[in-house]
């Protein structure tokens, strides 16, 4: 449809709308179970989530998936070293909740 942000590719995520678009960002929810830190980051962030065994996917702003990861603790280091610089999307498996992260390019 005219303004979607859709990529049918497999492991993409389909963003149909305005709207759409505006659910897939950003929370900053302090009491969330699902948190992730350094916001900008460089080469790694930490994941925090009560939920080990779920998988961490990332996502660029197309929609396609540039990473997954299985969480095996609460406090998950996730190394970003393979992913440009860029705005990327990161959510758990079977959750709504989406957090937006942003990759820098670190000085050398």
């Amino acid at each position: 449809s005219r303004g979607s942000i859709c990529n049918e590719m497999k492991g993409s995520v389909c963003l149909k709308s305005p709207a759409e678009v505006a659910k897939f960002s950003y929370s900053s929810n302090l009491n969330s179970k699902f948190q992730v830190y350094p916001v900008p980051a460089s080469d790694w962030v930490h994941v925090i989530n009560e939920e080990i065994g779920k998988n961490i996917y990332i996502y660029n702003v197309l929609g396609k998936m540039v990473l997954a990861k299985m969480i095996e603790s609460e406090d998950q280091l996730l190394n970003l070293n393979s992913i440009p610089s860029g705005v990327y999307y990161i959510k758990l498996s079977n959750e709504n909740n989406v957090l937006k992260i942003i990759k820098a390019h670190q000085a050398n």
